[in-house]
């Protein structure tokens, strides 16, 4: 006639992977890098008693898309709301925050005592926090806070593990990599079978990518070099290309290095002047065809002429 309560759990019952999430995308509140470390952990693991828990909708869909595509269908991911009620074996916490997150955003995650709640609530014998260590100390700007104590705890109470894209050398220019030359080789059937009104180039210097910059800008851009740029043509007969879309192969040079993340800023910069949108590929995603175009679909959905340019293609342009 009494209730005992006594821990049954193995000894390492808690987890930390530690994602670095400096590569951005273009939807809000996803982080890519964060998504291929909880998939990769599953898959690694033959994970199948398992629901994978995020605060945004965004995170779980990103998820979940590359669990089908590495043919994992009895593990899903979702917001708190698909987890009421129920518990799994081991629980994985995506909480897709990175340098970038808004204020705005961290306000409203950092005590969220529910999605917190659920979270470790729902886990019989492991629970795993995935995110980025670093960003999470600096989003909460030394406070105490439910997310914070949460990813402490673990990080101090668990194992931990530390997901590093593969580094590579970066000078000025590009190193054109392996990783570039497969990431190039990877989309440019994409823009083969529009024929001759996209044009796609890999290591580009940035004064041949931008024609029209003024002169202060030319003396800036050096002998820096884009990986590889999408070009439109603005003319059906004269076939004048400008630079619509930047793609950049992120590497680990990109970690930890002032010198790399200045040139990063300088490139950045330099698109955002001149109308430009640029997209940064992990090293580890170079091939994924799918995420890629997506990526470059969605952020040209908004550019003038664009849908002009499809519009003009002929027939006999296409395979």
């Amino acid at each position: 006639n009494k209730l005992v309560v006594s821990p049954s759990l193995e000894e390492g019952n808690v987890s930390f992977i530690d994602s670095d999430n400096h590569v951005r995308t273009p939807v809000k509140n996803q982080n890519y890098e964060e998504a291929k470390n909880v998939v990769s952990y599953c898959k690694k693991n033959d994970i199948s008693d398992c629901a994978i828990i995020t605060p945004f909708v965004n995170q779980a869909n990103l998820i979940n898309y590359h669990l089908l595509k590495e043919g994992i269908t009895d593990v899903k991911a979702g917001t708190i709301h698909t987890l009421q009620g129920s518990e799994k074996s081991v629980i994985i916490m995506s909480s897709a925050l990175s340098p970038k997150t808004s204020k705005k955003t961290m306000d409203w995650i950092k005590n969220n005592h529910e999605l917190i709640n659920v979270a470790v609530t729902r886990a019989k014998n492991k629970f795993i926090f995935v995110g980025d260590k670093e960003a999470i100390d600096a989003l909460s700007q030394n406070e105490d806070n439910d997310i914070k104590t949460l990813s402490d705890y673990v990080y101090k109470n668990g194992e931990i593990t530390v997901q590093k894209s593969d580094a590579i050398i970066s000078y000025d220019f590009s190193n054109d990599s392996k990783n570039e030359k497969d990431f190039f080789e990877t989309i440019k059937p994409y823009f083969n079978r529009r024929g001759t009104k996209f044009r796609i180039e890999k290591n580009v210097k940035v004064k041949d990518a931008i024609k029209d910059a003024n002169e202060f800008d030319f003396r800036i851009f050096g002998k820096k070099e884009f990986d590889v740029v999408v070009q439109v043509s603005d003319s059906l007969f004269l076939r004048r290309y400008r630079t619509i879309v930047v793609f950049e192969i992120d590497g680990g040079e990109h970690i930890g290095s002032k010198r790399t993340s200045s040139l990063d800023r300088q490139k950045e910069a330099i698109c955002q002047k001149y109308k430009i949108k640029l997209i940064r590929i992990p090293n580890n995603a170079v091939k994924d065809y799918e995420s890629i175009i997506s990526l470059f679909e969605f952020v040209i959905k908004d550019l003038n002429n664009i849908e002009e340019a499809y519009s003009q293609i002929s027939l006999f342009d296409l395979d």
